[in-house]
């Protein structure tokens, strides 16, 4: 069903003749961040008979191979992750971008407008992102929702279950980068589960990509999804990602007033409780959240 709302999305916004007539192979640059992303590209462009290699870094072998072969382009998913100036002399609109940077945050590096100016098609997962891009630009850039990660979705096979069966079950999970407010905030709760004594497995991962990741989702109750910033945009690749399993996600409500009606798209699959306050007068409501949801799978189980 996802990988049908991909095929129709991509030709919604790239035009139908050249993806099916000019797109014969296609190289898709990814970091490990983005690894399980660029997989379910790679299903889904198989399907259509495009020939499809997936890379982690650009060469200019790879850039070069681009220009001498018609029919084959580069797909970058976060081009800023392939080129520290961004002035990289990419083949003239024989390369696709799809943009998953919060432009929000002060630390990351917005494209070049040569760079959209010469790209076959831009993609961008926010709304919100869309303020960054000049005027000439913005009338190029589409929206692309994240994906379900398609080749996740076999998790509850009898082999996975066997893998595992050796390992602890985790009742709450973070994933993702951490910093003070988030650390602030997870201490917090370590306090809560060990002055309750609630005995709560809790496992907190910011370093480890793909296939240890899944498996500690597929072991895991409850992961939470927590912002970054108190502006960050809501961490819908996150969600998409966690969607195929059988976890709970509750998740900080979004941060910006343009993302608001993101919470009834995805009210029925996520929990969301209030921005968290500096001070964490407000952490209670989280606390009681992840206690109503865990002691629910208990008695489910």
């Amino acid at each position: 069903m996802m990988l049908g709302l991909l095929e129709n999305k991509i030709v919604e916004n790239i035009d139908y003749c050249s993806t099916y007539c000019s797109i014969k192979k296609i190289y898709i640059f990814s970091t490990n961040y983005t690894i399980s992303l660029a997989k379910t590209f790679e299903v889904y462009f198989s399907g259509l008979n495009i020939e499809v290699k997936i890379f982690d870094a650009l060469t200019d072998n790879l850039i070069n191979e681009c220009v001498s072969e018609q029919n084959l382009y580069l797909f970058f998913i976060n081009l800023q992750s392939f080129s520290a100036n961004l002035q990289i002399n990419l083949p003239k609109y024989k390369y696709i971008l799809y943009q998953i940077e919060d432009y929000n945050q002060n630390n990351i590096t917005k494209l070049d407008d040569n760079v959209i100016d010469n790209c076959y098609a831009i993609f961008e997962y926010s709304k919100i992102n869309l303020q960054y891009y000049n005027e000439n630009n913005i009338q190029r850039v589409r929206l692309l929702s994240p994906l379900i990660m398609a080749p996740l979705f076999s998790v509850h096979t009898d082999s996975s279950h066997t893998i595992l069966t050796h390992i602890e079950k985790t009742d709450i999970l973070f994933i993702g980068t951490l910093n003070k407010r988030i650390e602030k905030i997870l201490n917090s709760l370590k306090l809560y589960n060990n002055t309750h004594n609630l005995n709560y497995i809790i496992r907190i991962v910011d370093n480890l990509y793909d296939d240890t990741i899944n498996n500690l989702v597929k072991i895991s109750k409850l992961v939470i999804n927590l912002h970054y910033s108190s502006n960050s945009i809501l961490e819908i690749f996150r969600i998409h990602y966690l969607l195929p399993y059988d976890c709970k996600i509750i998740s900080e409500l979004p941060c910006n007033e343009e993302e608001m009606e993101l919470i009834e798209k995805y009210n029925k699959v996520v929990t969301f409780f209030p921005i968290i306050n500096e001070d964490l007068t407000n952490i209670d409501t989280m606390f009681e959240i992840i206690n109503n949801n865990i002691n629910c799978r208990i008695r489910l189980l």
